[in-house]
Order: structure tokens, then C-alpha cells, then sequence
């Protein structure tokens, strides 16, 4: 079977390296890579760290705004899919970001089947953009392979969607399991990550998290994402137990959340790897994972100083239920999904 596989940005990545990497053993594969992520902390440092075969196709996608960067994407996807002498069996989406949108857009208009990994998650705020791309990546797919029953239950019980639907478990959780045993813990009293519009782009936001992190005791790790960088002249002079680099490795990023004691974070994957680690989070914004939040592994917070600190001070008691995001075995479960429906 032909199978294109579009991918773009370093959480699809990550989650991109075991599932490819599977399925070629049994199919003819081509991952195209939108070019949404394109620097090398963002993106080619991870094909080597994670052993992922070079990208077939790079369509070289740079443009800043959303809106120009979802415009061309599906453009040049789509002229890449149309292009191709034998058509795909099945193009396959990972995630929620506008690279998985456009690869959505681009294959329901030229009428082939699409696989969307992750489907069903729901944080039910849709000034969210990543709410609505993936709710429309769901309502074009095929195949909706989920991370969790809660996810299911999304699109079966409240979206009616039942044709298709499978739980497979969460692909992070294979690559999280794969890749940690690579690495021991760093220790940090706290490992931050900030990096999602609603909390960088907008000026009170920013500056009362800075505020927070700044008021932090104990060694604090802090990659600062690209995003962030550019608009950190609106945020404060951090401390000297703040440790800020440039956004990090997955290898690192993993050891530091297992050496972690807290992990205050914005992304919904940074989230649920503390929650794979066993580590508490206190998650920033609506953009979460509500079923960690649910069972007392996440506190979700908003952008203010004194309920981060406050949040910070007083956590206790974190749970982490076995199983909420599958096995480990989501790649297999989908490999055999692909099997099932190709014969």
C-alpha cells in the first residue's frame, strides 16, 4: 500500500519517529515535511536524535503568519498529492497543528482516504486554533485513531462520529517509553516550557508568567522557544536559579522531566510526558489535556502570578492512573487498524 505520511513540526516529529519507522516494514511510505518547523532546534536536529529517515519531500513552508503559512501549505501539498503518479492508499495526519489541517484539506479535496493519529482530543475552547484544526481534521478522516476513551467518546457520543473510530492508545506514550530508557534523570527543582500564542503574543500574559518564574525557588530549567524569544523584551530579568537555553533536544527534554519535582508547562505533549514520568504539572492556559487534569496528575491554570505561585506552593498529592493513554502499543494498534482496513 502507497502511504503518505505529513508531518511538519517538532511534536509531530516525535511522534512521527516509531509509527514510520513501523509502518515501512510493511508498506511503500513518503513522508513530506511542510516545512512549518524549519530551524534546527525546531526540526532537523531531531530526524538524527530520533533516527528518522530524511524527509522525501520538504516542502519548505516559512511564512510567519497562520493564516500565509495554512494557505500555502495546502497549496503545495496539494499540488505535491496531485502530482504523484500513484495515488496514496491513505495519507496520515498526526496531531493538531495547521500542517495537519492543510494535509487534510489537500487530500479530502482530492477525494483520498486520511488516517488522523490523535483524533478525538478535545480541550472545549475553541480560541484555541489547534481545537479547530483538529475537530476539522476529525470530521475529514477516515480512520480516527485515539489517544484515549475520553477522546472516543468525543467523537462518538458528542460529534457522532462512529464509523472508523478506534482507541489505539497515545503514540507519545510509545515514543516516551522507547526513547527514556536512553536517558537518566537531570535534576531541577522546576523544568518550564512557554510557548503558545495566548500566553507569548499577548503582553500581560507573558509578563505575569515571567513574573511567576521568576519568583520560583531552587534550580528552574527554562528552554525558551523561538516564539518566545522574540517577544521576551516585554518580560522581566529573570533570577540567577533560572537556567534559560535555547529550545533543547527531546532526549534532554525527557531527562529533565524525570529529574523534575514540578513541571510548569503550555504543551499539551510536555504535559502528558510529565504525566508519563510520573512527575505533577501545573499546565498554563485551556489548552490542555482535560482527562490528566481530571485525574489529579495536571493543575490548569491561567496567566496570573499569584495562581501559578500559589498552584506551585500548594500541590500535593498528584495521582497518575495507569493505562488513561493506552499501553505503549498505540503503533502497533494502528499498524494493525492500517492492515485490517487495507485488506
Amino acid at each position: 500500500m502507497n502511504i503518505v505520511l505529513v508531518t511538519g513540526t517538532r511534536p509531530q516529529l516525535i511522534k512521527t519517529a516509531l509509527l514510520d519507522r513501523r509502518l515501512r516494514q510493511e508498506h511503500d511510505m513518503t513522508m513530506v515535511h511542510t516545512g512549518q518547523h524549519y530551524d534546527n532546534y525546531m526540526s532537523s536536529n531531531f530526524f538524527k536524535e530520533l533516527d528518522i529517515p530524511q524527509p522525501d519531500i520538504n516542502l519548505g513552508i516559512k511564512a510567519e503568519m497562520s493564516h500565509q503559512q495554512l494557505g500555502k501549505t495546502i497549496e503545495a501539498l496539494g499540488n505535491y498529492l496531485n502530482s504523484l503518479f500513484h495515488k496514496p492508499d491513505l495519507v496520515i495526519i498526526i496531531g493538531n497543528t495547521s500542517t495537519a489541517l492543510a494535509g487534510a484539506l489537500a487530500a479530502s479535496k482530492l477525494h483520498m482516504p486520511i488516517a488522523h493519529v490523535e483524533a478525538g482530543t478535545r480541550c472545549g475552547d475553541r480560541s484555541v486554533p489547534e481545537e479547530v484544526n483538529r475537530i476539522l481534521v476529525d470530521h475529514l478522516s477516515d480512520l480516527l485513531f485515539c489517544s484515549s476513551n475520553e477522546s472516543m467518546g468525543n467523537l462518538i457520543n458528542k460529534e457522532g462520529l462512529s464509523h472508523g473510530v478506534y482507541f489505539t492508545g497515545d503514540v507519545l506514550y510509545d515514543t516516551y517509553l522507547h526513547y527514556s530508557q536512553q536517558v537518566g534523570p537531570k535534576l531541577c527543582d522546576v523544568f518550564v516550557t512557554i510557548h503558545r500564542e495566548a500566553n507569548v503574543d499577548n503582553a500581560d500574559n507573558l509578563f505575569a508568567i515571567g513574573k511567576a518564574i521568576n519568583s520560583l525557588k531552587g534550580k528552574v530549567v527554562f528552554p525558551v522557544h523561538p516564539r518566545t524569544e522574540k517577544m521576551s523584551h516585554i518580560s522581566i530579568t529573570l533570577s540567577n536559579n533560572i537556567v534559560t537555553t535555547p529550545p533543547i533536544s527531546y532526549l534532554d527534554t525527557i531527562a529533565y522531566i524525570k529529574g523534575a519535582k514540578l513541571v510548569i508547562t503550555d504543551s499539551g505533549g510536555i504535559q502528558r510526558e510529565a504525566y508519563f514520568a510520573k512527575v505533577p504539572c501545573i499546565y498554563i492556559g485551556t489548552a490542555g489535556n482535560p482527562e490528566l487534569v481530571a485525574c489529579g496528575a495536571t493543575i490548569q491554570v491561567l496567566a496570573d502570578t499569584d495562581e501559578i505561585l500559589d498552584t506551585a506552593r500548594t500541590f500535593s498529592n498528584p495521582q497518575f492512573p495507569e493505562s488513561l493513554l493506552g499501553y505503549g502499543n498505540a503503533v502497533e494498534n494502528i499498524v494493525g487498524i492500517i492492515r485490517e482496513w487495507e485488506s
